[in-house]
């Protein structure tokens, strides 16, 4: 037998493995842009299919976004947007990284038409609406969480530490994007909640 590790790669497949299956004698590849690579003992000519041309997964490039990223420099993990719209898309559409999504219900209906027929998986973008408060997601699962001002949080101190409390510790980022006032709010908030390890900084047009 052979161990295989993700990490190393296995050649003849390019980009990052998602997942393998060994079957019928052949290694099944699945990378984390949805192609899926045969292996094994060739038996004919090999077939490459491509990808249906109508499918773009780009949703073009938003300063803010790219800022951010510049700024956190989120990769990989899981990314959490509160007050979810399209440009947030962008956060992840470049990396291994995945997001979840906490929206209107017809701005999260759109969205998921759009993923659809961009060709996202449920996998990738997660997509929910509700308070986000009262959705009972995970502690400490989020390597960045973008809280918008869309997403009518009022900030407090009980406010600021629920939002903390998603973040991984040690290095994830808590974004707050929005106007002046609504991040002055949010600074103030931090200051007087003294979360532990919690510092602030400022990007062009957000907080971290």
């Amino acid at each position: 037998g052979q161990d295989f590790h993700f990490s190393k790669g296995i050649a003849g497949v390019d980009g990052m493995i998602h997942q393998t299956l060994v079957a019928n004698g052949r290694l099944y590849a699945v990378t984390m842009d949805g192609e899926i690579h045969c292996l094994g003992t060739p038996t004919g000519t090999a077939k490459i299919h491509q990808s249906n041309p109508n499918r773009s997964r780009s949703f073009g490039k938003n300063v803010l976004v790219a800022d951010i990223l510049n700024a956190t420099q989120f990769r990989q993990g899981y990314g959490l947007v509160l007050g979810m719209s399209e440009k947030w898309l962008g956060l992840v559409e470049n990396s291994s990284a995945r997001l979840v999504g906490i929206g209107l219900p017809d701005t999260v209906n759109a969205l998921r038409k759009k993923l659809n027929e961009s060709g996202f998986t449920a996998e990738k973008v997660g997509l929910l609406t509700g308070n986000p408060i009262d959705l009972g997601l995970p502690r400490y699962f989020a390597n960045l969480v973008v809280a918008d001002e869309n997403s009518d949080i009022i900030w407090s101190k009980e406010s600021v530490s629920w939002v903390y409390s998603c973040l991984r510790p040690y290095g994830g980022f808590l974004c707050v994007p929005g106007s002046t006032k609504y991040r002055d709010t949010f600074r103030a908030a931090v200051k007087a909640s003294k979360l532990p390890g919690a510092s602030l900084s400022e990007g062009k047009g957000f907080t971290l």
